[in-house]
């Protein structure tokens, strides 16, 4: 029998959807010295890095040991949008085809494309990129260990996102877009799902694929991406419909951030969710569990803390 666990949640994700426990003020804010917002946020050897800054002039890095004291330095002249660690390596990428990998250090790696990189993620073998802009153009970049660009592929969407599972199955979204490849991104396919721009994909602890949208849908998929169901609509009349920007998974805890302060947390593998936001205007980008707290990236170098 297909594994249908969302079906037997139906009432009780209803429920969540509609009763929602908003504005708690039981958080902590970080005041960095850096004046840009963080778009992205990891943990790489027992340190949280945080990345983000404006497109065309400057990135600053902060590094934490405990979540709580963090050195800023300047990165580099462009924009970071996304931070992904592997047990062994720590990878940035952003604006102009900047690509930084290293461990104590991170060192930009020469890639033959000058797009504007949104995500990246490692798979066997090497990495894919996600690269997009102006709503309308959108690049998928398979990259070999020695940074050669293996295979290049060009949407009429802008691209924001790209996940893979332990068998390299991997999605990548954007705006009105999900895509999926079952073969290591050697080649992709389009789903027919549209509908928000979709900003974020995530992992449940089956491997089941999330994706969360700006305009407030959550989808999931039992089939590695090629069809979705939605647990929430986007614009949906039930719920807080403020733009969500990331999920991510951690066991069978799941949260979902995105703008104003908004936080939604799952218990059960995203089989039903509920409101933990927070009480400020603060938009929230990126996050990651830390010492038993979730540790956000936000505007204007500030990091939220809370207890997860």
């Amino acid at each position: 029998m297909k594994n249908n666990w969302f079906f037997g949640y139906f009432i009780f994700t209803f429920l969540h959807l509609t009763s929602c426990d908003i504005g708690s003020d039981e958080f902590s804010i970080i005041e960095t010295i850096s004046d840009f917002d963080y778009y992205a946020i990891e943990v790489f050897d027992d340190k949280l890095y945080a990345a983000g800054g404006e497109v065309w002039k400057q990135c600053d890095l902060s590094v934490s040991s405990n979540g709580i004291d963090w050195e800023t330095e300047y990165f580099t002249n462009r924009a970071i949008f996304d931070l992904h660690a592997t047990d062994s390596e720590l990878f940035a990428v952003g604006t102009s085809g900047f690509l930084f990998s290293g461990t104590s250090e991170l060192s930009k790696r020469e890639v033959a494309t000058n797009s504007l990189f949104k995500g990246i993620t490692a798979i066997n073998g090497g990495l894919i990129a996600v690269a997009g802009k102006d709503f309308n153009k959108g690049w998928v970049y398979h990259i070999d260990n020695n940074y050669k660009i293996l295979n290049e592929y060009k949407y009429d969407h802008e691209l924001t996102d790209v996940k893979c599972d332990s068998g390299d199955n991997c999605i990548s979204t954007g705006y009105g877009i999900i895509i999926y490849s079952h073969n290591k991104g050697f080649t992709w396919v389009r789903s027919i799902q549209d509908g928000d721009f979709y900003n974020s994909i995530g992992y449940n602890s089956e491997e089941i694929p999330f994706v969360v949208g700006y305009n407030g849908s959550i989808l999931y998929s039992e089939d590695k991406g090629i069809t979705w169901i939605a647990i929430k609509s986007a614009h949906s009349p039930l719920a807080n419909n403020k733009p969500f920007r990331k999920i991510k998974f951690y066991n069978e805890a799941g949260y979902i951030v995105g703008d104003n302060g908004t936080i939604w947390k799952s218990v059960n593998d995203g089989k039903s969710w509920f409101d933990i936001s927070l009480n400020t205007d603060l938009d929230l980008f990126d996050f990651v569990v830390f010492e038993e707290k979730l540790c956000i990236a936000s505007e204007t170098g500030r990091i939220l803390t809370i207890e997860k």
